[in-house]
């Protein structure tokens, strides 16, 4: 009778593992900014370290620290979750804005990549690796804007922009980001695990359909690419299937 009841514990002990495993999801990313490099064509983009990237689903929360790349992962219980990012400070170091990335799912048994762009908030006078004098700089966050898609066909969706400047008329909105000597801050759209970062975006309204164009990074939650231009309709049953690169280049 003992062999039988420790057989079935042992039995239900694996079960409860394996249940528990299936419904983990895997996310790993980079905490990222682009500096400004003074060239036509850069695509660079500067890993930051040591931080914090708190995942949120409801009362449910983790916290993991990114390494010297700015890379992190982690596992999470399958979900709908935002996250958002806390870089750390000493009396020598930069300050970074948040980075907010809002409802993205995490899927039993996926693994997806979730970068997260900051900017530089505030950074002390110094030197540059060429030995140039840099003075003070500081800098505001971009501006943040929600456009949603209702309809029939697709699910309600929500995506965020980010720009520093937007014209807008009832039908066609035209995102910037900005660029300084510092820095180069993209205008994005971001949607789930998808993100496309790029000089400028225009979206068309309702369908929520996006161009983007000039150093665009399209991110589908497998991978990254780059190129000249890109296109992606939100009101498809599938966005990702719609992502389209002009131009395209080797991922960096």
């Amino acid at each position: 009778m003992r062999l039988l009841f420790g057989l079935l514990l042992t039995t239900w002990l694996l079960m409860g593992t394996v249940l528990t495993q299936g419904n983990i999801g895997r996310i790993k990313g980079q905490v990222w900014y682009r500096p400004f490099i003074d060239s036509a064509n850069s695509f660079e983009n500067a890993g930051v370290p040591n931080c914090e990237v708190i995942f949120r689903s409801g009362k449910n929360l983790k916290k993991v620290v990114s390494s010297g790349e700015g890379r992190f992962e982690t596992d999470l219980p399958a979900g709908i979750y935002s996250a958002t990012t806390n870089c750390s400070l000493t009396p020598t170091s930069w300050q970074y804005h948040a980075a907010v990335r809002p409802d993205f799912e995490v899927k039993p048994g996926s693994s997806t990549m979730l970068n997260l762009m900051t900017l530089i908030k505030h950074a002390k006078a110094g030197k540059s690796n060429s030995g140039k004098e840099l003075l003070e700089y500081k800098s505001n966050d971009l501006k943040s804007e929600i456009l949603a898609l209702k309809g029939t066909t697709v699910p309600s969706r929500r995506i965020l922009v980010r720009y520093l400047r937007r014209a807008a008329s009832k039908d066609l909105a035209e995102y910037e980001g900005r660029r300084d000597y510092r820095q180069n801050a993209p205008a994005s759209v971001s949607f789930d695990a998808i993100s496309i970062y790029a000089d400028s975006l225009t979206i068309e309204k309702p369908a929520l359909h996006v161009k983007a164009v000039g150093h665009v990074v399209v991110e589908d939650g497998k991978q990254r690419r780059i190129g000249n231009e890109a296109t992606v309709e939100f009101d498809a049953p599938d966005p990702v299937a719609t992502l389209t690169i002009a131009g395209e280049l080797s991922a960096r």
